[in-house]
């Protein structure tokens, strides 16, 4: 069902859609809205029903969650292929299913509620096993794993223990040592020893310094241990990677579902900002009336309204068959009342309840002409 783009030109309705747009909280969803269809006449009065449904929420107080869903169908493609995603996915992942438990919450007793919405709600497991994987900074939990939060330990147990054995060795040799620190060559712990030192340290030579002056050694005392401890770094790199592993597999368990929760969801914010500008245009849903007639009471232009203009309200009736002719001065607000009628027309066939009172009504519309200019 399309209407000529000259048309939707005429009549501002790519203005409308920007400010619905402009509502949304997510970047997908502010995109979806700009492509907001024209429907068929059941469709349009059921849509018309659930953004009324989000208006008389602000009327009473009652505001929808914010629903600022992240982008991740890359990330879903990318774990769906077996690929790797970065952490900032894992969450971003993590918050839109947030977002969609708190929609599913909100709408539990309302009518946008329904089985196939409702049936996704089992994702919200995920949220709870990313959430309890990673810490704020997007580094993984001691608590993971239990092994894990046991190899960290050890990790930290054994570099207390070489760095008291470092520490003694620069104590007892401070008369070769250029300075009483111990650094790191790579991930290998070392002592700066002079180059003219009067005796070597037994050990491994990691580098020296630009001027020549300083050797970096691993004293051969600490390489046992040092090797110990890059085991058990790589013990905790293996049993990070199986952690992650496990959770790309929960997610491709449930990528179907997750995919049709974010859509819920995008679908959702679009209604709620479509509930916000009919809340702001003070939107109502007309009566039902004979095919191709119109008959809108105390309309007004929703664009005009908007725009915080004050707009002088019409009494409006199209009757099929009929010519309506409008007449007066210049500049007296004819091309107003005509792009009104065409505006409301438009918002009657996309399920937009229109800026006119609730005495008014409409009938099916075939189409949507203009020629203005």
């Amino acid at each position: 069902m399309t209407v000529a783009q000259k048309t939707l030109s005429d009549l501002g309705w790519t203005s409308f859609l920007d400010r619905v747009a402009a509502r949304c909280a997510a970047e997908e969803a502010a995109a979806l809205a700009r492509q907001l269809p024209f429907v068929d006449v059941p469709s349009a009065r059921s849509r018309m029903q659930l953004i009324m449904e989000f208006k008389n929420c602000i009327d009473n107080d009652d505001p929808p969650p914010l629903l600022d869903v992240i982008p991740c169908g890359e990330a879903l493609a990318l774990i769906d292929a077996g690929g790797s995603v970065t952490v900032d996915m894992f969450l971003a992942i993590a918050q839109n299913i947030r977002r969609f438990v708190s929609l599913f919450r909100y709408l539990e007793n309302r009518t946008d509620t329904s089985a196939a919405f409702s049936g996704q709600v089992s994702v919200s497991r995920l949220a709870a096993e990313i959430d309890a994987t990673f810490e704020p900074d997007g580094t993984i939990r001691d608590t993971a794993s239990p092994e894990l939060g046991r190899l960290r330990r050890r990790i930290q147990s054994l570099r207390q223990n070489l760095l008291a054995h470092l520490d003694a060795i620069v104590r007892n040799n401070d008369d070769i040592l250029q300075e009483l620190t111990i650094t790191q060559r790579g991930d290998r712990y070392v002592v700066a020893v002079r180059a003219d030192a009067h005796h070597p340290l037994p050990g491994i030579v990691h580098g020296s310094s630009g001027t020549g002056a300083t050797i970096f050694v691993e004293p051969r005392e600490t390489v046992e241990e040092g090797n110990d401890l890059t085991l058990a770094k790589e013990a905790v790199r293996h049993e990070e990677q199986r952690i992650l592993n496990a959770l790309r597999g929960a997610i491709r368990e449930q990528s179907a579902d997750l995919r049709r929760a974010i859509a819920a969801t995008i679908e959702a914010d679009v209604r709620i900002a479509s509930g916000k500008v009919c809340w702001d245009i003070d939107g109502h849903i007309p009566l039902c009336g004979a095919p191709g007639a119109l008959s809108l009471r105390a309309a007004r232009h929703p664009l005009l309204i908007l725009d915080g203009i004050q707009v002088v309200a019409n009494d409006i009736d199209v009757t099929p068959g009929r010519t309506m002719l409008i007449s007066g001065p210049n500049a007296g607000g004819k091309t107003v009342v005509l792009k009104t009628v065409g505006l409301l027309s438009l918002m009657l066939k996309a399920g937009f309840p229109i800026s006119a009172g609730p005495d008014s009504s409409a009938g099916e519309l075939d189409d949507v002409f203009s020629d203005i200019g």
